[in-house]
């Protein structure tokens, strides 16, 4: 689907008139349909003839198309290309008008049939669960798809700190200190399933969410020198939902089953380790101090899974 919208840095101002010897500038710009052949916008006024331009961003006009239609389709705008159009209007017995405010246009994967009004998203048939549903339409039907896979699963909670502290003799009889060890890092939520949808032998498919991060390892029990508390580590972030995607299905047939396979959200990371505890991780033979005994710390919860499953929009276009 193509997005029209006015220049933002353009300083004309839409429908606004020239003199009274020459027409309006053209205004009430919108789209009227994507095929094959290109991209058609109308507009506003109705008189003999148009001036259209077009230029890619970051380029100049260069060249210019004339109709004697309140419409023009632009061919061969590549998706993800943005474009700036203007159009004028010239009568024989008024002249020419100003340019119109200038219009950006910017092509999406998404291909309309012939003089179809963009789809309203809001619209058609979502499904929640995998299942088949089939097209209650006449033949040569055409339909969106808005696909949405699966959450990506929490990243894990960091493991908890070992804790206690020894003293012992350490080379050349000096005192040596050692704390419990950090626990680790809790591993990345698992991806997001997409969700898929077959007719025949036709398929379709959307991005599975993005895993979260696991979470960051506790805190050693460096700061102190007594016996300190477990710190667990912080739990990773929730995994993202993927963008939805959008598929258009041309020449369907009253009877065709869509087989739906909703995707899953993404499980939980696991948890990051326990640190190792001081009096059990030290190499000392000579304990001077060994009190409190230190312990290890405990390993960090997995984390949760991703909050939501996939979905699948159907939007007729017939």
């Amino acid at each position: 689907m193509t997005i029209l919208r006015p220049n933002p840095n353009a300083n004309l101002t839409p429908g606004f008139p020239g003199p009274i010897s020459r027409p309006s500038p053209p205004f009430g710009f919108r789209l009227v349909g994507e095929d094959d052949d290109g991209t058609r916008v109308r507009w506003y006024p109705a008189v003999d003839q148009y001036e259209v331009r077009i230029r890619e961003d970051g380029e100049e006009y260069d060249e210019t198309a004339f109709t004697t239609s309140a419409y023009h389709t632009f061919p061969d705008l590549e998706v993800g290309q943005k474009y700036f159009f203007q159009v004028r209007a010239m009568s024989d017995l008024s002249g020419t008008s100003e340019w119109s405010v200038e219009m950006e246009l910017e092509p999406t994967l998404i291909t309309l049939p012939p003089d179809c009004q963009p789809p309203n998203l809001t619209g058609g048939k979502v499904f929640t669960e995998s299942g088949t549903y089939d097209w209650p339409h006449d033949d040569m039907g055409t339909a969106m798809l808005v696909l949405r896979g699966g959450q990506g699963g929490q990243g894990g909670h960091g493991g908890a700190s070992g804790t206690g502290y020894v003293q012992h003799y350490g080379y050349g009889n000096s005192v040596v200190t050692s704390y419990g060890g950090s626990g680790f890092t809790g591993k990345r939520g698992a991806t997001g399933d997409p969700t898929t949808v077959a007719i025949g032998e036709r398929s379709y498919e959307g991005a599975g969410g993005r895993y979260g991060d696991g979470g960051a390892g506790g805190r050693s029990n460096a700061g102190q020198n007594n016996g300190g508390t477990h710190v667990l580590g912080h739990p990773g972030d929730f995994g993202q939902i993927a963008a939805p995607e959008f598929h258009v299905v041309h020449d369907l047939s009253k009877g065709d089953t869509f087989t739906i396979t909703i995707g899953a959200a993404g499980a939980g990371g696991e948890g990051g380790k326990g640190g190792n505890s001081a009096a059990t991780n030290s190499r000392a033979t000579n304990f001077i101090v060994a009190d409190p005994e230190g312990e290890p710390g405990s390993d960090g919860p997995a984390g949760e899974q991703g909050a939501r499953n996939g979905t699948v929009q159907i939007i007729p276009l017939v």
